[in-house]
């Protein structure tokens, strides 16, 4: 076997290695990536949740709004903003409400909508999340 042989011989095997070095590279990189996806997925849903019970408590603060009635009719409130709950999937948000008046006499009702969304349990992310908000709006005479 000549020089050529053992070197031919030589870049085979390094093309080889190669390929295990790919395998190996891979295998070590890939708990990683899979980490900051499923970390991501959980922050959208997060930030998607948060949007829904915003909007939800909106939607009732304005119906709420509308008129006296309506401030004090809390299963129409409930009603208004549960029906802008139907996207999120788990357990249905609380709705609590309550009208209250300034001094100068005029109502407004305050709305608050909470949310608990179960999250894969990361080190320093409570589990579950509790998603609460508040909306008050002046009501209409």
């Amino acid at each position: 076997m000549g020089i050529r042989g053992i070197v031919l011989k030589l870049v085979g095997w390094l093309k080889s290695n190669q390929r295990g070095q790919s395998v190996v590279e891979f295998s070590l990189t890939m708990p990683f990536f899979l980490v900051i996806g499923l970390g991501s997925a959980d922050v959208a849903r997060a930030t998607y949740s948060y949007i829904v019970i915003t909007n939800a408590a909106a939607s009732g603060a304005l119906y709420g709004s509308l008129n006296s009635s309506n401030a004090s009719n809390t299963s129409g409130i409930q009603s208004a903003t549960l029906a802008n709950t139907q996207t999120l999937g788990g357990s249905s948000p609380t709705t609590s409400s309550q009208v209250t008046t300034d001094s100068g006499g005029y109502q407004a009702v305050s709305v608050t909508v909470s949310f608990s969304m179960t999250t894969a349990g990361w080190p320093g992310v409570p589990n579950p999340l509790a998603i609460i908000k508040t909306t008050t709006m002046r009501v209409m005479r």
